[in-house]
């Protein structure tokens, strides 16, 4: 692949050829024959290497082995200091200056002993090591004819360890000028990306069919962002500190992003020339690459990119060849994009082979994308061109086309005078019969208002059977609140709470349904409660469950009439001799928090009533030590069911308990007002309305507050119904 690289840049050798220069010999680097007041001269060459040790004097006695500058270590990690020592004319400036580049990975510079550069931090273990990039410009005085340059170079996380590219040596004022040249040449880079980004993304957002330009946009941004990060780092004089990791981070990740984007770039342009399939890969792998790179270390995506740049050469060289394909059946605008491909593409594997130390050109790819930028620039503005001529001409041919309508027109409009009358006609024939539909809505309003006060008066009924609020505190002190939201005026939802020979029952129940036909269903619930619990006596949770399932489907007939109307149903008693709670659920869990930890108690997966499963229905008993406060929470599922969110879903009881866990801190009270302020908000982001019967109950139990007293009767029940 090398050769084929190599033979493919022969024609740029006239421009990527530079001037002899000396390289140093054995750590030495004799200038004394140049004249180094006007010019710049890279320290390249053998320089004495001191593996895994760390000095800061050039001490040859030291340095056990050479090592060519640029290159790569053959270990990957580790550190070591370079030696390098520089014999100046006697008519050196005593003012120099050295250009700093990139040092893989951490780096410190030391002249005559005096530190004069350090990027990073340079350490002999990970712990002690930083990387960093730092290209600067580096300032010295020099006293009599031989500088002794030491760079001390650690590496820890990056596949790629040593000094890659030249350091070079001149008068301040030269490699300043040197230096100015090269930012001003990536500003010139980074302000054409920007301006060209900026225009084709107006252009879309005005003609956003025009998918070229959007793509086109796209990776002038992602060009833009990767001149900023690489070459010059320009990014790190505007932001001294930015993190190390995520400069290689977004380089790397942007190589496999243009890609992409070029593609589709391409396919908006040429769509019969480029593979969907293609395309399609392209773009996964690039999402893949991308994730890769955030998730792993440098260490491994670097070494990634060898591969990758079989992938990036291999698409740029069918781009070529589909170019050249587009060009000879004269597609529009495919010569002056060949010429920018293939220059690109040219830059490319300059690069490639730059990077993989091969040729030592220098980077081409600003060069590159600056002409490819222009390129497209022209192709996009020329078809633009010729759309809007296409516009003219097709604006006479309407103009033309309008004139032998006016004709046709004037012939229709006398038919749809006609057609107008019989319309008149029909239209009073609708208003006669919308007059009759006007009176069958006032009379359907009649007994809609008439259904609604028979179902206020059923909510009254309703609301009599419901334990009221002296009844709860003659039970419950003020430990406990209840948020209670019916969907349509009566509820489905349901909560009894007596007491029995000492014991404490607590009982929420959800029926089948809401509306009306909940209530009913309510209602025969707490009906079967009162003489399951008061009359019977019966304070065992599972039990009172089991009695309440036979007892539903007795009296519902529901083995003859194939009724499944049921109910979920929790059930808790609290025996405060023993100091204990008991549960058992049924398809209705129970969630308490005891000091400030969250438990869940599972029930059955069945309810009680509808269809029956089995001969006999089991519902586990679970029990808690109340010795410690605790406060427990019994729901219906309405509200972890309620739709709504900026993603209309549902709420859902892992953030239904999230939130108990949230709220525990507040009095009782506001509890519940959170509660309720916290769905409303719920369902009008997602603009959602209730969707079922709402019950929390939430109860504090702290035995010292509690104070059990004589049992609700049923003539209780009865002498609360206000008729």
């Amino acid at each position: 692949m090398k050769k084929f690289l190599i033979i493919i840049l022969s024609c740029l050798v006239n421009f990527t050829a530079v001037a002899k220069t000396p390289l140093a010999v054995r750590g030495v680097l004799d200038l004394r024959a140049e004249n180094i007041q006007e010019g710049t001269y890279p320290l390249d060459g053998e320089w004495m290497l001191a593996w895994q040790q760390l000095h800061d004097t050039l001490i040859e006695s030291k340095f056990n082995s050479l090592q060519e500058v640029p290159s790569l270590w053959d270990e990957k990690t580790g550190y070591a200091t370079y030696g390098l020592k520089v014999l100046l004319p006697q008519e050196a400036p005593a003012r120099l200056a050295l250009r700093n580049t990139i040092i893989g990975t951490s780096g410190r510079i030391l002249i005559n002993g005096k530190e004069v550069y350090t990027a990073g931090k340079v350490g002999r273990a990970m712990e002690e090591y930083i990387p960093g990039y730092k290209p600067e410009v580096s300032v010295f005085e020099v006293k009599g004819d031989t500088v002794d340059v030491v760079i001390q170079v650690a590496n820890f996380n990056y596949s790629k360890g040593g000094i890659w590219r030249s350091i070079h040596l001149g008068s301040y004022k030269s490699i300043r000028y040197k230096w100015l040249m090269d930012l001003l040449e990536e500003m010139l880079l980074i302000g054409s990306l920007l301006g060209m980004g900026i225009y084709y993304l107006t252009f879309f957002s005005i003609r956003n069919k025009d998918w070229s330009a959007l793509y086109y946009s796209l990776t002038c941004f992602m060009l833009l962002i990767r001149a900023l990060v690489s070459n010059e780092h320009i990014i790190c004089l505007v932001w001294p500190e930015v993190p190390w990791i995520w400069l290689v981070r977004t380089e790397f990740m942007l190589y496999m992003i243009i890609v992409a984007f070029l593609g589709m770039y391409y396919k908006s342009l040429f769509p019969k020339y480029y593979n969907q399939y293609l395309l399609l890969g392209v773009m996964s792998w690039a999402a893949i690459h991308t994730v890769i790179v955030l998730m792993t270390s440098p260490t491994f995506f670097a070494d990634l990119f060898n591969y990758n740049q079989y992938i990036i050469l291999g698409v740029g060289a069918y781009t070529v060849v589909q170019t050249i394909r587009a060009v000879l059946y004269k597609e529009l605008g495919a010569r002056v994009f060949l010429l920018g491909v293939f220059l690109l593409f040219v830059a490319v594997c300059n690069d490639i082979l730059h990077i993989q130390m091969v040729i030592q050109t220098g980077s081409m790819m600003g060069i590159g994308f600056l002409v490819f930028i222009f390129c497209q620039g022209a192709v996009l503005s020329y078809r633009y061109s010729r759309m809007v001529t296409d516009n003219v001409e097709l604006n006479q041919q309407l103009s033309e086309a309008n004139h032998s309508l006016e004709y046709k027109v004037r012939e229709r409009t006398e038919e749809l005078v006609t057609s107008n009358e019989m319309l008149a006609l029909k239209n009073q024939r609708i208003e006669e019969h919308q007059a009759e539909i006007e009176d069958k809505n006032e009379e359907l309003q009649d007994q809609n208002e008439m259904l609604t006060q028979s179902i206020e008066y059923a909510l009254r009924i309703q609301r009599a059977l419901l334990p009221s609020d002296n009844h709860l505190k003659r039970l419950l002190g003020e430990q406990y609140f209840i948020f209670y939201r019916p969907r349509n005026i009566v509820s489905g939802d349901f909560y009894f709470v007596e007491e029995v020979d000492g014991k404490l029952i607590i009982l929420v129940g959800d029926c089948t349904g809401h509306g009306v036909p909940g209530a009913f269903m309510s209602m025969v619930g707490v009906e079967l409660l009162n003489q399951i619990v008061i009359k019977r006596k019966i304070t065992n949770p599972s039990l009172i469950l089991q009695v309440l399932h036979k007892e539903i489907r007795t009296n519902l007939h529901q083995e003859e009439s194939g009724n499944s109307d049921g109910m979920d149903v929790a059930v808790c008693v609290i025996d405060q001799k023993l100091e204990l709670l008991s549960y058992a659920g049924a398809k209705m869990s129970l969630c308490y928090i005891q000091d400030g930890q969250q438990y869940v108690l599972k029930s059955a997966h069945y309810g009680v009533g509808g269809e029956k499963r089995g001969h006999k229905r089991e519902y586990p008993i679970h029990t808690v030590e109340v010795s410690r406060p605790l406060t427990i929470y019994l729901s219906s599922d309405g509200y972890q069911d309620q739709f709504g969110g900026t993603n209309n879903r549902k709420y859902m009881s892992v953030n239904f308990r999230k939130l108990l866990q949230k709220v525990h801190h507040l009095p009782l009270q506001q509890r519940a007002t959170f509660l309720e302020e916290h769905i409303e908000n719920w369902m009008l982001s997602g603009n959602e309305e209730q969707t079922d019967d709402i019950l929390v109950m939430g109860i504090e139990i702290n035995l010292d507050k509690i104070n059990p007293i004589e049992g609700r009767s049923l003539l209780d029940l009865y002498n609360d119904l206000e008729l």
